[in-house]
C-alpha cells in the first residue's frame, strides 16, 4: 500500500504466488474513482501469478460500476442489506471466465 492509500502494483506482483487469494474492498462513496480504476490492474497482476482475485463489493455495489469481466474479478461478494435486501443475505459471484468455477 502506498502512502496515498493506493495499491503498490510492484509490491503486489512480488508478494503474490499461485497459492494466493487477493481480496480488495470497494468502499463506494469512501473511495475515489482513481482507486477503483486501479482494480483491473491489480487483478491482472494477481492473474499473472495464477492466483485468484476476490473483491468485497458490499459498499460499492450500486454506487460505482462493477464489471467482473472488465475488472478481472474471479470472485465478488455483496451484502443484501446494502441494496435494500434483508440483513444476513449476501451473494458470492464467480466469474464465468474464471478458473474459480
Amino acid at each position: 500500500m502506498q502512502k496515498n492509500g493506493l495499491v503498490d502494483l510492484e509490491a503486489l506482483r512480488a508478494a503474490v504466488t499461485d497459492k494466493t487469494v487477493v481480496r480488495l474492498d470497494h468502499g463506494g462513496e469512501q473511495r475515489d474513482a482513481a482507486s477503483s480504476s486501479r482494480s483491473p490492474r491489480s487483478a491482472r497482476s494477481v492473474r499473472e501469478k495464477k492466483a485468484f482475485f476476490h473483491t468485497d463489493a458490499a459498499q460499492g455495489v450500486g454506487k460505482i460500476p462493477l464489471d467482473v469481466e472488465a475488472m478481472n474479478i474471479d470472485l465478488m461478494s455483496i451484502s443484501g442489506h446494502k441494496i435494500y435486501g434483508p440483513k444476513g443475505i449476501g451473494q458470492r459471484s464467480t466469474c464465468a471466465a474464471s478458473r474459480a468455477c
